[in-house]
């Protein structure tokens, strides 16, 4: 899956994204969030969701809580290391509903930033039976037993960052942060034997596929933890069902466009680090973007 999943506030990115596919120099495919206060122009303009061809436009994004290194994530217990926070609101749960009603009502998707517990509760509340075409929780680090089967219940993408285990080890910030609670983050195992559509994503720490796939493989926990090929899922066909498009994109099959990257060694049983392995090339629509020095691709393969 070769497709950017970009959030865009006030931002030159959307007009050089179609500035470079009309010009035929963009070699991946892009969908745009815009965020919450760019809600008045996508109404004016009627943008719907997937609207678009290489460049799309995705839904509306909108933080509900912050994170739990600033310790502002909601929680519904306080900070270990800080008996009397329990982290804030950036959007209170009255206006969060509100604006799941009136994307509801433009059909337009909504995706949600929740960390703690307490936002994560406060989002699905919101989405309520809204989330019938796979509306998003960002991160959704702190997901409860309850909250996980209701995003299961809902049909609700969690798009969620492996690489956040770099955190949740023995002595690292989640403990330091949350205590015991370091083993009840980013709970990948739990969200996938639910049944819960589970999306990777970077975060931009780094922008590499490959380091997600290793912390999801080797995560602290049983329950924080993927095999390589529900890993590969997870950034492949996971993506593309978070996108609404799983009927192009997402696997190998006939009929759907040909994206695909070509690793340099194979992931399964790799004793060394699977963030280590190189990329051989990449393809996008079928037509080689990208090829390794050290392992060409013949061009429109």
């Amino acid at each position: 899956m070769t497709t950017v999943h970009d959030l865009v506030r006030r931002s030159a990115a959307p007009r050089a994204y179609r500035d470079m596919a009309r010009a035929g120099d963009l070699d991946l495919r892009v969908q745009l969030y815009y965020w919450r206060d760019h809600l008045d122009a996508v109404e004016e303009v009627g943008l719907a969701t997937n609207a678009g061809g290489q460049v799309q436009f995705g839904g509306i994004k909108t933080f509900v809580d912050g994170s739990v290194g600033a310790r502002s994530a909601r929680l519904s217990a306080p900070y270990d290391d800080a008996p009397d926070e329990r982290g804030e609101w950036v959007v209170a749960p009255d206006a969060l509903d509100a604006l799941a009603a009136r994307l509801d009502a433009l059909d337009v998707r909504l995706s949600a930033h929740a960390v703690g517990d307490e936002a994560v509760d406060a989002v699905l509340d919101a989405y309520g039976s809204r989330a019938s075409e796979r509306w998003r929780v960002e991160h959704a680090v702190l997901a409860s037993d309850a909250a996980v089967e209701r995003m299961a219940d809902a049909d609700v993408v969690a798009c969620v960052q492996p690489n956040f285990h770099r955190w949740a080890g023995a002595g690292g910030l989640y403990e330091r942060r949350l205590g015991d609670r370091r083993t009840e983050t980013t709970r990948l195992r739990t969200l996938l034997d639910a049944g819960v559509d589970v999306a990777f994503g970077s975060d931009g720490m780094p922008m590499d596929p490959l380091v997600g796939v290793d912390h999801a493989v080797n995560a602290p926990t049983e329950a924080q933890r993927l095999d390589v090929t529900e890993a590969l899922r997870a950034y492949t066909l996971g993506g593309a069902r978070a996108g609404l498009a799983e009927d192009e994109v997402g696997t190998l099959a006939v009929g759907k466009r040909a994206d695909l990257v070509v690793l340099a060694e194979s992931p399964w049983g790799r004793p060394g680090s699977i963030a280590e392995i190189g990329v051989a090339g990449t393809l996008v629509g079928g037509e080689v973007v990208h090829a390794a020095a050290s392992a060409p691709l013949a061009r429109n393969a």
